[in-house]
Order: structure tokens, then sequence, then C-alpha cells
């Protein structure tokens, strides 16, 4: 689950530091950073989190006509 959101975080175009934020992360704010660098990212996070309920929703609907089943010439099913 965490996998499946931080790459539909991404193709949603949410900043990598967002991301790493709403899982919880620390790794990129280890050390000195994490002494120097305390901001939240709660609105950006609120967003993020809202535009992933949306795609879900969607998901959810069958609104979403993309896939990534490729049908082979030749074949018949």
């Amino acid at each position: 689950m965490r996998r499946s959101l931080a790459t539909n975080l991404q193709k949603l175009g949410v900043r990598l530091e967002t991301t790493e934020s709403i899982l919880n992360h620390t790794g990129s704010r280890a050390g000195i950073v994490g002494i120097y660098q305390k901001y939240g990212f709660d609105a950006e996070k609120r967003q993020a989190l809202e535009a992933w309920s949306e795609r879900l929703q969607s998901l959810l609907a069958g609104e979403e006509t993309s896939s990534n089943v490729v049908e082979m010439a030749g074949r018949s099913a």
C-alpha cells in the first residue's frame, strides 16, 4: 500500500518531500538537516491526500479508462 501510494503521488505530481513526509520517512532529514528543517508540510500533505482520494474514487467508480493491458497482434481472446 505504501509503495502504491508513493508511486501514485508521484504520478499526480506531488513533490518528493511531501510524499516522504506523508510516509514518515526521515532519512532525507537525518542528522543536521533534521535539526534545522522543521517544516511539517501539513498543507501540502492535505492537498496530496485529497488528490489521491479523488484518484481512488475515480478508479473505484470505473471512470479510469487507461490500462496497462496491451493486446498482442495475432492473438485472439
